[in-house]
């Protein structure tokens, strides 16, 4: 299946995921575009949670009232990190390339993430959003669904 978007020529087009985030430049025209690879990153190593958490969750009780802490989730904290790295290195590739344009490609949950953690600047140059994971897919692949 494919999208058949229009993708501006020298967009920027972010394919990211809480793991990965590719970073590809339109070199083609709007209608042909071209796709090139700029930048991978790579989420570090998270193990599992029982690995990272050693201590039991905090108590308080104040007079008859009693309350425990929520165990932190060391996954989702990577994961809100790695959205934040990844936004910031969109600011700083759109100055280093003179892109205009915004092509961001990710999962639901990981879009709206990366939407919160961009600066106001990148976030006026986003042309379009897709909710989808394309992150599995090699470059050529992922410029076919995107194009018609």
């Amino acid at each position: 299946m494919r999208l058949n978007v229009t993708i501006p020529a020298g967009a920027l087009v972010i394919v990211a995921d809480h793991n990965k985030s590719l970073f590809l430049k339109n070199d083609g025209k709007a209608l042909t575009p071209h796709l090139d690879l700029i930048e991978e990153l790579q989420a570090d190593a998270n193990p599992l949670t029982w690995q990272q958490g050693v201590d039991r969750p905090g108590r308080t009780a104040m007079g008859d009232r009693r309350s425990s802490y929520a165990e932190t989730d060391w996954h989702e904290l990577a994961a809100s990190q790695f959205m934040e790295k990844t936004a910031q290195r969109i600011t700083e590739l759109g100055e280093i390339h003179s892109c205009e344009s915004f092509v961001i490609v990710a999962p639901p949950k990981a879009l709206g993430q990366l939407r919160q953690t961009l600066s106001e600047s990148a976030r006026d140059k986003i042309f379009l959003e897709i909710a989808k994971d394309l992150t599995h897919l090699p470059v050529e692949e992922i410029t076919d669904y995107l194009t018609p």
